[in-house]
């Protein structure tokens, strides 16, 4: 792709970054992100069709990002089912500014959901491999408590500056993890 669209993206994403973390999406016009940005409504459009758009491929590229990030495995992958915690804080420290708007108070509420549809389908397979109960609701509820559990650290730690490194907020997140399932699937 071109430099100079890469550019124009860039900095209407960054743009965008900074308005959402003043205001809702619903206020935010493409007037605005032009000026900001300093182009044309009609470039912007070139890009996006409306400030919606741009918001829903911005999103659909963090995610597609974080499904890279957490699909290659490491070598000791077997023996760790929580190995993907690593790359998750990893993206989500590279992308740390969008990424916190997003989560914030003026984001999508449904990013967040979505996020957790994307590790969902990934860290249910290792789980069950490490914890195999074959009892289905058992693993709706543990998929429930890790999740939701996990992505809130992930979100408190993006809303109060990411001040511990990813490979803390991993190791952390781990030791909460195998405690929650330790009580719920002792291993043998």
């Amino acid at each position: 792709m071109d430099r100079r669209i890469l550019r124009t993206r860039a900095q209407l994403k960054s743009a965008l970054t900074a308005l959402l973390a003043e205001k809702d999406i619903q206020e935010i016009t493409v007037s605005e992100l032009a000026d900001k940005v300093d182009i044309s409504r009609g470039t912007f459009y070139l890009h996006y069709k409306n400030v919606f758009d741009m918001l829903r491929k911005i999103e659909e590229e963090m995610l597609d990002g974080l499904r890279e990030a957490i699909s290659v495995a490491p070598k000791n992958a077997s023996e760790n089912p929580f190995w993907r915690l690593h790359p998750t804080y990893e993206f989500f420290t590279k992308h740390g500014a969008i990424t916190s708007v997003l989560m914030g108070p003026h984001g999508d509420p449904s990013f967040m959901k979505r996020v957790q549809a994307v590790l969902l389908e990934d860290c249910r397979k290792d789980y069950a491999k490490a914890f195999p109960t074959g009892n289905e609701q058992d693993y709706e509820y543990l998929f429930s408590f890790l999740l939701g559990g996990s992505l809130y650290m992930l979100e408190v730690w993006l809303r109060t500056g990411q001040k511990e490194s990813p490979d803390l907020m991993a190791e952390r997140t781990n030791r909460v993890v195998l405690n929650g399932i330790g009580a719920m699937f002792p291993r043998k």
